[in-house]
């Protein structure tokens, strides 16, 4: 009887050939490694809002990011006293808020973020700040 040797030996060099380049090139389904605050990652392009708005917006627009499964938004309010709003996660890149009259945020500094991930890893971030109102200012000592 024959050894199965001489028969498997193509095989398993191929398959050896084959682990060692995707040693050699990494995991290509890895996800980025995110340093602190996100520090390292692609950017999400925020489309809207941004600057001063004349009433808290209805609409966070944002653009697509290759890969994401699912998109994080947090919005804070920077001054006149921090606080995190909300933070809400969609599929798409547009968040549509309804505001019953009267119950909108007031005017103050705002900034507001969007992380995609996928798999619930991040993917890329952006942020942006805007304003609502008028910005309050310190007085002069």
């Amino acid at each position: 009887m024959s050894s199965p040797w001489p028969k498997l030996a193509p095989v398993l060099a191929a398959a050896l050939l084959a682990a060692a380049m995707l040693w050699l090139a990494g995991d290509p389904f890895r996800l980025p490694e995110p340093g602190a605050d996100g520090a390292g990652l692609p950017t999400v392009a925020l489309l809207a809002p941004d600057g001063p708005q004349a009433a808290f917006p209805a609409r966070f627009e944002w653009g697509p990011v290759v890969g994401a499964d699912r998109y994080r938004i947090t919005v804070r309010r920077l001054r006149p006293e921090e606080a995190t709003l909300f933070r809400q996660y969609g599929e798409t890149t547009r968040l549509d808020l309804d505001w019953e009259p009267g119950q909108a945020p007031p005017d103050g500094e705002y900034s507001w973020e969007v992380v995609a991930e996928r798999l619930e890893r991040p993917l890329a971030t952006g942020s942006a700040r805007f304003t609502v109102g008028r910005p309050e200012t310190t007085p002069a000592p």
